[in-house]
């Protein structure tokens, strides 16, 4: 591959990961894999496998009431990959304190996968998913 058509690709990126985050359920399905994203920017061998992806944002609301249940659930994997078997972990921080688990469950054969939290406190809460395949999920929750 050119360096010009790396480049192009490379532009092409951030307009495929706007749209990826803008599909789905507004919870945290994952229908699409970002990382397959470093291979088309060309990227291969160490580099690709260097950086993990960033983040991915959890849809929905980033409002919640006192006292209600939170769900989220989700697969692993995304078009073409395998689905990944194994345990999922929710870590939260409530008002920028420590982290902490929050939940954890092991996914299905098939990578499938529900957690769900009391929000047992008012504030705000950040939440940090993450799946067996190695994605990271996050959302800040404002609790009243």
């Amino acid at each position: 591959m050119d360096r010009r058509m790396r480049g192009t690709l490379a532009a092409a990126l951030p307009v495929g990961v706007a749209l990826w985050v803008g599909l789905g359920h507004p919870g945290v399905q994952r229908d699409l894999d970002p990382r397959d994203s470093r291979l088309a920017a060309g990227l291969t061998g160490q580099d690709a496998e260097a950086a993990p992806p960033p983040p991915t944002p959890i849809g929905g609301s980033s409002k919640a009431q006192y006292r209600s249940t939170y769900t989220l659930k989700g697969r692993t994997g995304g078009p073409g990959a395998e689905r990944v078997a194994g345990v999922v972990t929710l870590r939260g921080s409530w008002n920028k304190g420590a982290w902490t688990e929050l939940a954890r469950t092991r996914t299905d054969a098939l990578g499938r996968y529900q957690l769900s939290i009391v929000l047992g406190r008012r504030g705000t809460l950040e939440l940090r998913l993450q799946t067996p395949d190695g994605a990271t999920f996050t959302k800040t929750l404002h609790v009243s």
